[in-house]
């Protein structure tokens, strides 16, 4: 009991030092904590730990490996908006959808050496989403109109 306690202290602890010094640093170059965005890295906790900083009234997570992604996601609560920072393989996109609210950006490799065959590759993975989230706009749609008329014809 005592290691949990420690665990989660040392938790809050580290997550207020991290917004006080993004406090301090929009202070110091004038730009406001306000158009500052704390994304809160979930790497290697547990999800205890991460439910203390949601608990601390912060619903802005990070996490880079696709499945501690779906794991951890789908034992928190859903308000939270979750990042996924790193390297995505186009065969883990799908997976993603259901708790990514969408593409924000991609950033491409700077080395010449891999570059035509990355990027041709973060472009694919690039559409492959975008094609998906459209495809769930449709069939959202189609679902809502379905049980409409479903809704007419009871009454």
């Amino acid at each position: 009991m005592a290691t949990f306690v420690a665990a989660t202290e040392g938790v809050i602890i580290a997550f207020r030092s991290v917004l006080r010094r993004a406090h301090l640093a929009t202070e110091r170059f004038n730009c406001g904590f306000d158009r500052v965005q704390v994304v809160a890295m979930s790497k290697t906790k547990q999800v205890f730990l991460i439910r203390q900083v949601y608990d601390a009234r912060h619903q802005c997570l990070g996490e880079n490996y696709v499945q501690e992604l779906i794991n951890k996601a789908s034992q928190l609560p859903d308000v939270i908006e979750w990042h996924f920072i790193g390297n995505l393989q186009s065969n883990n996109t799908k997976p993603l959808l259901g708790y990514l609210r969408g593409l924000d950006r991609c950033v491409k490799p700077s080395s010449s050496s891999s570059t035509s065959s990355t990027s041709i590759a973060l472009e694919n993975a690039n559409s492959k989403i975008k094609e998906l989230i459209a495809r769930q706009y449709e069939l959202e749609a189609q679902l809502a109109k379905q049980a409409d008329i479903e809704m007419r014809i009871k009454q």
